[in-house]
């Protein structure tokens, strides 16, 4: 081998040990956290939540909960509106206040019928 291609050879060799030297030092990357996949609720298929949130919903809401699905549905059909947290809107917003309205509205039910 020539001097020439001896220095290429000991240059290409330095090159790939600082390449991987940066890499190291480099802090490493999180792997991305998984998005938890939403279900759609309403005729209009505007509502988005997950399996745990409509759980919980219908824990605090019982029947009221599709009735303010309803309602959160059809005004995001018809105003275009985006809300980035269904589950939030539906428990404490203003379809909260409708569906608490609209449980006060059912008759009392009793164990007794």
């Amino acid at each position: 081998m020539t001097d020439t291609a001896l220095i290429i050879a000991h240059m290409d060799k330095r090159i790939a040990e600082m390449k991987e030297e940066i890499l190291a030092a480099l802090p490493k990357r999180k792997a991305p956290t998984p998005r938890k996949k939403k279900g759609v609720y309403g005729r209009w298929k505007n509502v988005r939540l997950t399996d745990k949130e409509y759980e919980g919903l219908l824990a605090i809401w019982g029947d009221t909960l599709e009735f303010g699905v309803q309602v959160l549905d059809e005004y995001i059909q018809a105003k275009g509106n985006l809300y980035k947290n269904h589950a939030f809107m539906l428990e404490h917003k203003w379809p909260a206040e409708r569906m608490r309205e609209k449980q006060a509205e059912q008759p009392k039910r009793s164990l007794w019928g």
